[in-house]
This record gives C-alpha cells, structure tokens and sequence, in this order.
C-alpha cells in the first residue's frame, strides 16, 4: 500500500491540541466531534481570511506557449484566476440544567453535580456533531442565506455539474450519494474564523442563571453555551466528487467502474488522488462489502493497519470511512 502524504493536513484535534497542549475542554469537545463527524478524523483546516468568509482565487485556466520559428516571435500569454469567497457560518447551542436536578445529584455523590452537568453538557455535543454532519453534506445558501454553508451534495446537483457519476437508480427518496474527497490547503478543507483557535469552538459556562420554563414561568437553572464556527473551501473542483444515485434495496448497487471514473477525474488534479478518502452512508458501505466479499474485487480490498484493524482501501491508497450522516433518502440527481 502507497503512503498517504499529510504534509500541511490540520485537523481539529490537531488545532484543540497545539492551543491547549496539556489537555482541556477544548481538547475533549474536539474528540467527542470528530466521533460524530468522521471527516473532522482527516480533512484540513484552514483559517479564513475576512471576519465572516475567506477570500480566495480558483484557477480558470493556464497559460501556455507556442511553437516559435527561427526569427519569429510569439505572444505573451496569462492564465485566469477567479476568486471565490466561502462564508464562515456560526452553529450555537445552549445547555439549561434545573439547579434541583444539580443538587439532586451533589447529595446522591460528592461532586455528582458537576459531572451530572458534564454529562448533558456532552449529549448537546454529540447531538451537534450530528446535526453539522447533515450541514456539511446537505447544507444550502439558498434556503437559509445567510446562516447555512453550501454542503457538499448542494456542490454538486445534477449530472451536469461535472465531477459527478451516475449509478442510474431514479426512485424518490430511495438513493444515497458516495463521497471521495482529498483535503489539504490547496485542495479541499474546512474554514474556521482569522481568530485564535479558541474561538472557532467554544464551551461557556455561564453559571447559574434565571430562566424561563416551558409554563412562562422563571427557575434557576445552570447555563452552558456552545459555539462552533466554520466554513468550507474548494479550492479544485476535482477535489471533491460525487457518485450519486446509489439505489439502496437491490438494484443499481455502488458501481465500482463509476468509483475508478472519479478517481481518475480526481487524479488529473495537480496533487493527485493520493491521499484522498471515499465516504459512504450505512447502506454504502455495507454494498462495498458484499463487493468484497463476493467478487474479490482487485481495486477494492481489505488492509490490515499497524497490526491492528482491517481498513477497507480502495486503489490501494483511499481508505473507505462510513459517514452516518449520508443519507438512504436522497433526492434523485438528474
């Protein structure tokens, strides 16, 4: 198996990590997102440029010469740059705990109150990190400008998109998508805020406090608040592709000659498909097994790592991560 290069790869733990390096809050909320979001395991970090968004040039096209004959000139040629701004959204929740169910907890142990706390404190997290799931896939500007980010399906809508192939299943809400992204600072990543990283996810403990009951009536209650800002970047459209309309009972299964199409679009990319990573939903990856299982597929394969869990790896080099949040209910993309 090829080495996978992660040279310039920041991820989230990487960021909680380096700013509180003996450990911290910051450091445990990271942990419990990148379980629930398995992209958060490997896509890069990059921080925005502008307080809200980050600003940054595409290539159209590139230049090139000509052929020139003795005692002829050529003409000057330029490339194109177009430049794009993606915006950094903000995802807030808010944890309210009734000051009885903290005392409650005190009595039954020393110090039960303040784990007690914690824990709900972590079911806001891991609900979250569902709900981001969801954003970073489905997520679209046009229903909710300007609050949501474009997701990654949103990128790419219908066939003519480019970047995109067809396992041809058209049954309503019947479909599901697999994902293969390369992250990196020149190609695919995550945004977070041109602030210290502190910042980019947030855990407020806002003491107690007086709040209103579902009965319009005011308790006092703990207070935790919670902050996630982020964004996401393309900076090559080849980075990021789509295998859409994946039936999900028994036909127009994943279509492994579709997969070997988008890696070699991928592959035309100045970095390559080296070091990119297939997501697929519940049912995807289960469909990927059976591959294995029943026709030993050659470009689909199992590899043991570090003498210790069996990856499923495709063309040797892209490792294969089940992501819940892709759904079994798609749209059909035409």
């Amino acid at each position: 198996m090829a080495d996978v290069d992660l040279t310039g790869i920041v991820t989230l733990l990487d960021l909680a990590q380096e700013t509180q390096p003996g450990g911290g809050r910051f450091v445990d909320v990271a942990k419990i997102l990148t379980k629930a979001v398995p992209p958060f395991q490997d896509a890069h970090w990059e921080p925005g440029n502008q307080t809200g968004g980050h600003l940054f040039g595409r290539d159209a096209y590139l230049p090139n010469g000509e052929m020139r004959a003795i005692n002829n000139g050529i003409s000057a040629t330029a490339g194109r740059t177009d430049q794009e701004t993606e915006p950094i959204s903000l995802y807030q929740d808010r944890a309210i705990v009734d000051e009885e169910l903290v005392a409650l907890a005190d009595a039954a142990k020393p110090g039960g109150g303040v784990e007690f706390r914690a824990r709900k404190d972590d079911q806001h997290l891991r609900g979250g990190g569902v709900w981001l799931g969801d954003k970073f896939l489905y997520g679209a500007r046009a229903v909710a400008t300007p609050r949501d980010i474009d997701g990654f399906a949103t990128r790419r809508p219908t066939i003519a998109t480019g970047n995109i192939a067809n396992c041809g299943d058209a049954t309503g809400a019947s479909v599901t998508s697999a994902y293969l992204i390369n992250w990196g600072p020149d190609k695919t990543a995550f945004l977070y805020p041109p602030m210290h990283q502190l910042q980019m996810v947030e855990e407020k403990d806002m003491g107690k406090q007086l709040t209103t009951g579902a009965n319009a009536k005011q308790f006092w209650a703990y207070v935790t608040e919670f902050y996630f800002r982020f964004g996401i970047m393309v900076m090559d459209e080849r980075y990021l592709q789509r295998l859409c309309n994946i039936g999900t009972t028994t036909a127009n299964k994943i279509d492994i000659d579709k997969l070997i199409e988008l890696y070699h679009n991928m592959d035309e990319a100045p970095g390559g498909a080296e070091g990119a990573i297939l997501y697929v939903g519940k049912t995807g990856y289960m469909q990927l097994e059976q591959e294995v299982k029943n026709l030993g597929e050659h470009v689909l394969k199992w590899v043991t790592l570090d003498n210790k869990a069996d990856v499923m790896m495709f063309k040797g080099n892209v490792p294969v991560k089940k992501w819940s949040s892709i759904k079994d209910t798609e749209a059909v993309v035409v």
